[in-house]
């Protein structure tokens, strides 16, 4: 008997700790964006952004004084008030909106967000409301006006991390975000004169106060935010925004809407199956999509019209997912050296033409052919971990089936990461099917698909699970622990996914990867009960 083996999702609400490296990371991940950005897109040369000067007192021994107090204070509650005040409303600041110090940005970003983690953990209000609230003044001048983007977003994404109350790690309750911020974020989000990334990052700030405060968000708010977010999911991407960036923040939209849904509305589960069953949807949307309807289960009952429509839908997804695999794993092959050019006749007159590569001259050979080998490997292997779907989806699933991975020994790069991301492909449709975090059939309480279908559809959904988790357990084999045995058992599974698949008609997925497709998208909408 095989053993079930535990797919461990990212829990929603997280202890202090990891939410604060979390937090940080994604920080300065905004940030550095916003600096290429505006560098590459010329908002810099074309752009006049005002700039909050110094405030004159803030000499440099001052600078020091007013730093060292506020680190003070923060860690004992010591110290003069009002020089933290400075730090926060005046210094700050002038330091996210200098133009000529953008290089610096990530440094300040860095400091502040470590003193707000700080006041966060001294188990102290009176330090934490202090903070917060002067952390807020001073933020929010800069999320507002006409600064360089990148300290805009540094201060919105900052400002999203305020709460109003902590996290409590042993009663297991999430933190409540500041709701004074949230209204910002909506303006922030919904004025589309704001770059990108400005409204990318109130984004990301509206989905932190929805995913962990959305019973204390007034009414009015909460049906204005499923408006923007629904007009988001449904919309085109806007100009000079590329799909997999639209495809990126539909995301946000979809968890949103899921955690505003009321607890009998369908309608979110029929726009994800129709999303995730799109030939021209990415994969970054789609099996983000799919996943979620495995939340949904019971309220889809009577909605999916023909699910073995679907699940061929899904399979044949992955199926392109691992044709893909495939063919880049084959190109990482060391190409053949090229014939040499045939010597000059006349060489032949000479007898030293006739000698034989010197031992030097093969070692020359052998280690250029070797370089040349690795450095195709390393740019193809580069190219794919810098894809959508490395990144798209680990902050709620993971990435992989853990547990299944090989163990055995190393495994060449190329062959776990290429294990990373057809698992992730395989979990987050696995989890639209059965909702839960469990390879193989639920044995109580299954979600998605499982629990949507009438009882004579049932035999079909499972007849799936059970030959994807035979997929799933060949393609984490652990004899196959190089590149050439792991590319043969990938081929053997390609053709099982055909099987699978059937007699479903041509569909062109991947877009993500930039690949054109001469099919017509397939309309998605027939696989619902009501279409029209």
């Amino acid at each position: 008997m095989s053993t079930r083996t535990s797919i461990v999702a990212l829990p929603n609400r997280i202890h202090a700790d990891q939410r604060t490296l979390f937090g940080l990371a994604l920080l300065s991940m905004f940030v550095l964006a916003a600096i290429s950005v505006a560098r590459v897109s010329g908002q810099e040369a074309g752009a006049k952004y005002d700039t909050i000067a110094m405030h004159p007192a803030l000499t440099e021994a001052m600078i020091k004084q007013v730093e060292s107090t506020t680190k003070s204070f923060i860690s004992t509650g010591n110290g003069n008030p009002k020089l933290v005040t400075a730090y926060f409303g005046l210094y700050v600041p002038a330091k996210l909106t200098a133009l000529d110090g953008v290089k610096d940005i990530p440094a300040i970003v860095d400091e502040v967000g470590g003193y707000i983690a700080r006041a966060a953990r001294s188990n102290r209000p009176d330090i934490t409301q202090k903070i917060t609230v002067d952390a807020f003044g001073g933020l929010k001048k800069v999320a507002e006006g006409n600064y360089h983007p990148a300290g805009r977003i540094s201060a919105i994404v900052l400002m999203s991390r305020l709460d109003q109350k902590q996290a409590d790690n042993q009663s297991k309750t999430p933190p409540v975000p500041y709701l004074q911020v949230l209204p910002i974020l909506m303006t922030l989000y919904e004025n589309d004169k704001n770059v990108d990334g400005v409204r990318a990052a109130a984004l990301q700030g509206i989905h932190r106060h929805v995913s962990y405060n959305f019973p204390g968000i007034p009414a009015a708010a909460r049906d204005q935010i499923s408006k923007d977010m629904t007009a988001l999911l449904d919309s085109k991407p806007e100009m000079f925004r590329t799909d997999r960036s639209h495809a990126y923040l539909q995301r946000y939209a979809v968890d949103i809407l899921s955690s505003l849904r009321a607890a009998n509305d369908s309608s979110l589960g029929s726009k994800l199956i129709s999303i995730s069953t799109k030939a021209d949807s990415l994969d970054l949307i789609a099996l983000h999509s799919a996943a979620r309807i495995g939340e949904l289960g019971k309220q889809l009952q009577g909605k999916v019209a023909d699910p073995e429509k679907v699940l061929s839908s899904w399979s044949t997804r992955a199926l392109a997912a691992f044709e893909s695999e495939v063919k880049r794993l084959k190109s990482l092959d060391r190409l053949e050296p090229a014939a040499s050019q045939p010597k000059d006749p006349e060489q032949f007159l000479n007898k030293d033409a006739k000698k034989a590569p010197t031992s030097r001259d093969s070692m020359m050979d052998d280690m250029m052919g070797d370089q040349y080998g690795s450095s195709q490997d390393m740019s193809q292997y580069g190219d794919m971990m810098g894809g959508p779907d490395m990144s798209g989806y680990e902050d709620m699933m993971g990435g992989q089936f853990p547990g299944m991975v090989p163990e055995a020994k190393p495994q060449p790069p190329e062959v776990s990461a290429s294990r990373r991301k057809l698992n992730h492909v395989l979990q987050q449709l696995h989890m639209g099917v059965t909702g839960k975090p469990t390879v193989g059939i639920p044995t109580k309480d299954p979600g998605g698909l499982l629990a949507s279908v009438p009882e004579d559809k049932k035999a079909a959904v499972t007849a799936w699970v059970t030959s994807m988790e035979s997929i799933v357990t060949a393609l984490n084999d652990k004899t196959l622990d190089d590149r050439v045995k792991y590319l043969e058992g990938l081929e053997l599974q390609v053709e099982s996914l055909r099987e699978l698949v059937g007699e479903a008609p041509e569909q062109v997925f991947g877009a993500d990867d930039d690949m054109a497709s001469d099919v017509a998208p397939r309309a998605a909408d027939d696989l619902l009960v009501g279409a029209q």
